[in-house]
Formats: structure tokens, C-alpha cells, sequence
């Protein structure tokens, strides 16, 4: 399993001083980082969460997992951030949040 910690996916376009869209030289919106003090949490190259960069911040998954995944990500991400990360994530598909789910 291969565990990255990439920039976060949101890019917005960068502005000159008057507020217009800078365009390189293909005439392209030039975007750059809009979100630069969190990570995108990449397991194969897929997106599985989010974590701050400073240490001990939280690590927000996008769906549960069990716990032997989780605790590989949190052993990767204490390693690079340099703290004891809390790991966050919905809760685990039982019978009564289906039941929660289908109410009217």
C-alpha cells in the first residue's frame, strides 16, 4: 500500500492586481494552490482524506475503514507531521444507521 500526502486538490485562479485571471503563455488560466495548510491523504494514487500540516492535526477520512488501514495511515502521517494525529471518520455502515437512513 502506497500512502502519499499531496496538495490539496482545490486551485483557484491567480489575479493580477485588478482582480483579472493571469494567463500564461498558451493563454491558460494560470491556477494556483487555494488550500495550503491541509493535505490530501492519497492511498494507489486514490484520495482517502485530509490532514493539517502542522503536527497532531486531525486526520478526516472520507469514508470508514477498518482499523488496521487506519492505523497505517495514522503511523504515515505522525511520521511526516511529527505528532500523535487523531484520526476522523463517519461512522461504520450498522444495521441501525440503515435503519436511520431509510426513515421517512
Amino acid at each position: 500500500m502506497k500512502i502519499e500526502l499531496l496538495p490539496h486538490p482545490a486551485k483557484a485562479p491567480e489575479r493580477d492586481m485588478y482582480g483579472d485571471k493571469l494567463k500564461d503563455e498558451q493563454g491558460e488560466v494560470i491556477l494556483k494552490q487555494h488550500i495550503t495548510d491541509q493535505k490530501m491523504i492519497a492511498v494507489n494514487g486514490q484520495g482517502v482524506g485530509y490532514c493539517g500540516i502542522s503536527p497532531s492535526s486531525p486526520i478526516s477520512l472520507l469514508r470508514w475503514y477498518g482499523s488496521d488501514f487506519t492505523d497505517q495511515i495514522k503511523k504515515h502521517v505522525d511520521k511526516i507531521n511529527g505528532g500523535n494525529c487523531k484520526v476522523n471518520m463517519p461512522p461504520a455502515m450498522t444495521p441501525e444507521i440503515k435503519k436511520w437512513l431509510k426513515r421517512k
